[in-house]
């Protein structure tokens, strides 16, 4: 019994320790709490669903209370009143001057520390900082910086009574407890963002404090760019053999599209119209459908490395020892360009950065990593484009990647494009799943127009242009799951769009290619092998072609195995509607 006592006794002892530090260092511990809380805070406010802002500020707010309580402890337990003030101002400016410029970065960019902004800040030179500075350092940021300055003087005058107020607050035993939990909550939460953080997991930046986003971030970009190294000097080096070359099209356009399943195409029959300006295209016999194309695989940086390179299902090597689609086209005398919306760089960004990199001209939208998920729109492709239509060659190949129906779907379209709402969805699950689909059947409708602009650019020219999806999505098409997993394997997951749309002036000088696509659209394929097809139609030959591997040519082989991921698509069961021509 009186083991027992002492143990109470022992704890009741700590609780209270762990509540007078914290009444001492109460206006301390606050600051640097407000400091570190309130950027993050705003930013998860502003830009996730409810549902995530219910998550996600508690975990913020506990974990950086206790990063704010374990810097008091260190405060407390350095000897020495000198030494002691070093940490409490050594403390307060950095998180004051991180606070300021990340309240800068989000009031102009709408974004936190992240591995963008620090890329962005290591290649900015001087004159680019200050020409930076004088664009977006406004009067009214500089006055609600003042603001904060003479809200802190106050803080410091009256800081006697606040902390007079916070220790009648906590004269309850009940409240020592409560503090004692929020910072077991706090350091529980704290060590899961760092771990979740060294997966660079997407949850753990918006419950970090700024210093932790700038040091993580930092990390990641250091070791983005070392990847992105080691990538670069694995590509094949050796230019790829041509062994025959009748290319003359002018214009080949690649657009390459991200997570849009042709289930939710209106173009493919879907009930909702997501495609009007397609459909009047095809209807005009501009456009022509393919209708039983699936993707090789359910992630972007698989598929990449596969339909622009000869690396397919049958192959024994790594897929960078094969040569790549730009190269050949290069090498057969086009100019290549290469414009995207997706990441520039990170662990999604590398591959596609390192193939842009191989053309003669590239230009991303922006400079954004994986961690970013509100990307800009894809309509911002357009003025890029524009921008070089004056600086064509006599024979040019572009590949456009768009952000396309990317998951967080509401973000890949504009408010204009807001047409559909969960009321439209016929479908036995509650108003959340039901808003899902509504928001990626918009992105559908989106993408539409974003194709039907670039087509525009051609028109009065000769060219032809392929567009298709990396891959599909699954969103409640035919259970209750919105995901692509090899567990949980389907069509729907690869059953992508596959479309050539061709200029007046493509069809009047290259009938017979015309002819060659229209006999095909029935023919069952998959992407992995759309390097082929698109050297069949420009007349290029390399050793690695293979005719049968081209959906156009007359030696093709239909009777090829589709596999994905080691399951055989021809053979599953849950697929969407077939349509035949």
């Amino acid at each position: 019994m009186l083991k027992m006592n002492d143990l109470v006794c022992s704890t009741n002892s700590f609780v209270s320790k762990i509540q007078q530090l914290f009444v001492k260092n109460s206006v301390f511990i606050l600051l640097l709490f407000f400091l570190n809380f309130t950027i993050g805070a705003l930013y998860t406010i502003a830009l996730e669903t409810p549902l995530f802002v219910v998550i996600k500020l508690p975990m913020a707010f506990v974990s950086i209370f206790f990063i704010s309580y374990l810097i008091a402890c260190l405060r407390e337990w350095i000897p020495g009143k000198f030494l002691k003030q070093c940490v409490t101002w050594a403390s307060l400016l950095i998180s004051a001057l991180l606070f300021i410029t990340e309240m800068f970065v989000f009031f102009n960019f709408k974004t936190i520390f992240n591995a963008s902004t620090i890329q962005i800040f290591l290649e900015t030179n001087g004159r680019e900082a200050h020409e930076f500075i004088q664009n977006y350092l406004s009067l009214e940021f500089l006055g609600i910086v003042l603001l904060l300055v003479i809200l802190f003087y106050l803080v410091f005058k009256i800081r006697k009574k606040i902390e007079k107020g916070i220790t009648s607050l906590f004269s309850f035993r009940l409240s020592a407890w409560m503090l004692l939990l929020l910072l077991i909550g706090g350091g529980g939460v704290f060590g899961f963002a760092e771990y979740r953080c060294f997966f660079n997991s997407l949850i753990s930046y918006r419950i970090m404090s700024p210093f932790q986003r700038l040091v993580h971030s930092y990390t990641l970009v250091q070791s983005d760019f070392k990847a992105y190294d080691e990538l670069l000097a694995n590509l094949q080096k050796d230019p790829p053999q041509i062994t025959e070359n009748a290319s003359t099209i002018q214009n080949i356009v690649l657009i390459l599209g991200e997570s849009l399943s042709r289930n939710h195409m209106s173009l493919y029959a879907y009930d909702k119209p997501t495609n009007p300006l397609l459909t009047a295209l095809r209807e005009k016999g501009e456009l022509i459908r393919f209708n039983n194309v699936v993707s090789p695989s359910l992630s972007t940086l698989d598929v990449m490395s596969r339909v622009l390179t000869f690396y397919d299902n049958d192959s024994n090597q790594e897929w960078y020892k094969y040569d790549i689609l730009v190269d050949v086209m290069k090498e057969a005398g086009y100019k290549t360009f290469w414009f995207s919306n997706q990441e520039s760089f990170g662990i999604f960004g590398n591959l596609p950065a390192a193939l842009a990199s191989r053309c003669d001209y590239h230009k991303f939208v922006s400079v954004k990593n994986m961690q970013e998920q509100y990307g800009d729109f894809d309509e911002n492709l357009l003025p890029l484009l524009d921008a070089q239509m004056d600086s064509l060659g006599k024979k040019n190949f572009m590949v456009i990647h768009l952000l396309g129906s990317h998951f967080r779907y509401i973000n890949r379209y504009p408010e204009s494009f807001n047409k559909f709402s969960g009321k439209d969805v016929d479908l036995p699950y509650n108003s959340y799943k039901k808003s899902l689909v509504a928001e990626y059947d918009n992105s559908v409708l989106y993408n539409d127009f974003v194709i039907n602009e670039i087509i525009n650019r051609f028109k009065d020219k000769e060219a032809v242009v392929l567009y298709f999806s990396d891959h599909a999505e699954e969103v409640y098409d035919f259970r209750d799951n919105n995901s692509r997993s090899a567990e949980l394997f389907s069509g729907y997951m690869v059953e992508i769009p596959f479309l050539f749309w061709t200029s007046g002036i493509f069809r009047e000088n290259y009938p017979e290619k015309v002819s060659l696509i229209l006999s095909s659209v029935n023919r069952s394929y998959m992407t992995d092998d759309v390097i082929h097809t698109i050297l069949d139609l420009a007349d290029i030959k390399t050793p690695s072609f293979i005719p049968a591997k081209s959906v156009i040519n007359p030696a093709y082989d239909e009777n090829r195995k589709r596999l994905i991921l080691g399951h055989d698509y021809d053979a599953t069961e849950n697929k969407g509607v077939l349509l035949n021509d």
